[in-house]
């Protein structure tokens, strides 16, 4: 097939391309199949409940990029890790390098308020914790935390960019820094709501 031969759906007044629709979130994906009018209404500056999930990768934070076994291991975890959040209603909000190693970002509630975030972030971050473990990755760990949050575009237009901040989010770094390796450290919030659901 050639671009010509594709069709360009409409999602709130602007042109998707097919192949971009592998980029949009679970959410704002189902959006467009139902042909909602409003479905951009999804990405409007707001103060959420969100449920944010970090995973730090320590195996791949001295990543050498000539060494191709970790960077194999690094692309297998991402695509892992964003099959899990995708199921569990979330989005991926990152995959970075910074003063932590190598972390990967989900969150969950930041672009529908149609879920339970605490239960999906929770689900999803067992079956990562399991995945991983599958992986045979040595060092890892998870922190997941529950809270209003701002999501919204942040940046002129020429290098906006769609956040989740807030305490939360530092919250759920801080946990992950320190939960105990191969396991999960969640916060109060995400306990309370979501015990009665998991045994």
């Amino acid at each position: 097939f050639t671009d010509q031969h594709i069709s360009v759906d409409m999602l709130g007044g602007f042109e998707v391309h097919p192949y971009a629709r592998a980029y949009l979130g679970t959410l704002a994906a189902r959006r467009c199949d139902q042909d909602s009018q409003n479905a951009m209404s999804i990405l409007l500056n707001e103060l959420r409940p969100v449920a944010i999930v970090f995973v730090g990768l320590h195996d791949l934070d001295d990543i050498d990029p000539r060494d191709s076994t970790l960077l194999q291991l690094m692309n297998d975890a991402f695509k892992i890790l964003s099959r899990i959040t995708h199921a569990c209603n979330g989005a991926v909000r990152d995959m970075l390098f910074d003063d932590k190693g190598c972390v990967f970002i989900s969150v969950f509630g930041a672009h529908s308020h149609e879920v339970n975030p605490c239960f999906d972030a929770t689900v999803s971050a067992m079956r990562m914790e399991s995945a991983l473990k599958d992986l045979k990755l040595k060092r890892f760990s998870l922190g997941v935390s529950f809270g209003e949050c701002f999501c919204g575009e942040v940046g002129p237009p020429i290098r906006s960019d769609y956040v989740v901040m807030g305490p939360e989010v530092n919250l759920a770094a801080r946990l992950m820094g320190k939960a105990p390796n191969r396991s999960t450290l969640v916060s109060k919030r995400i306990y309370s709501h979501s015990k009665k659901f998991i045994h």
